[in-house]
């Protein structure tokens, strides 16, 4: 029987972990999901010198061994995709250190996606995961339009052919925010982080027209993209929809009749999805 392996998604704010069995996959399987899961702090990781005591217990629970024994999960395989540097390397240390499986650093080249952009090697890894993911639950002869809500939201389109096409990239709330505060005298810093409760669009005070602001720009924003991606396409799109705050984005926009797929693990399936694509377990 084969090892199960480790998925890890590295964003810039966290760090979301999965669990899987290794399985080839088949035309008509459904998506991979994980067994299990975990999300750990950007700032957690990087403040451990080995691996954060979040994930060691984790670990050790998935492998149905009390917290200090020996793991059986250390041989198992760990396929890394990061957008940020500094959070992989620190990874990939305390892994060495601890894990004795190999560590694989997912890139495009690794990916069953056609890419029509100009420089591959510069897309998020995160965003191209999501298509591969979205490639195999789209219906096969409609495009997709995927928002990813993170640090940054992320608005793409995959072709009807599966190709993946490019789309825009937006300030998330926290950054947006942080922007607002740090770049001008008076305005106060908004603890919004993100799309989570609707504000009111008319707001009472400054720090309440700052919510307003935020929250339905960032809205509209994306509403914006979609409808102008969907001018240019012949079919209706399905649109997918991930994140931390994607539930109720998702409700928002079913309410307005834009029906979405909310999955909150596609990152890490489409990782799966690769696994069982290009490597040997």
């Amino acid at each position: 029987m084969s090892l199960p392996y480790i998925a890890v998604d590295i964003g810039n704010s966290r760090i979301k972990v999965g669990r899987f069995e290794a399985v080839r996959l088949h035309p008509a399987d459904p998506l991979p999901e994980p067994i299990d899961s975990l999300i750990l702090n950007a700032d957690a990781v990087l403040a451990s010198k080995t691996l954060p005591p979040t994930l060691q217990r984790w670990l050790n629970v998935e492998s149905s061994m009390p917290a200090g024994s020996p793991n059986p999960l250390s041989d198992a395989p760990w396929f890394l995709a990061s957008v940020n540097r500094r959070l992989l390397r620190r990874l990939r240390t305390a892994l060495r250190q601890t894990m004795t499986g190999p560590i694989h650093q997912l890139s495009h080249t690794d990916l069953p996606l056609i890419l029509r952009v100009d420089m591959p090697n510069r897309v998020g890894i995160d965003r191209l995961l999501l298509a591969v993911a979205v490639n195999r639950i789209r219906h096969s002869s409609r495009p997709a339009i995927l928002i990813d809500l993170g640090t940054a939201i992320t608005v793409d389109l995959i072709a009807a052919d599966g190709a993946f096409e490019g789309g825009a990239i937006l300030p998330g709330i926290g950054m947006a925010a942080q922007a607002l505060a740090e770049q001008t005298d008076a305005l106060p810093q908004s603890r919004l982080v993100e799309l989570c409760q609707p504000p009111p669009a008319i707001g009472k005070s400054t720090l309440a027209a700052i919510e307003a602001g935020l929250y339905w720009g960032a809205i509209g924003g994306i509403r914006e993209l979609i409808a102008r991606y969907s001018a240019q396409l012949e079919q209706v799109p399905e649109l997918f929809l991930t994140g931390g705050a994607a539930p109720q984005v998702a409700d928002l926009f079913a309410h307005a009749g834009q029906p979405v797929c909310y999955m909150p693990n596609l990152v890490l399936s489409g990782i799966a999805v690769v696994v069982s694509t290009n490597f040997t377990l």
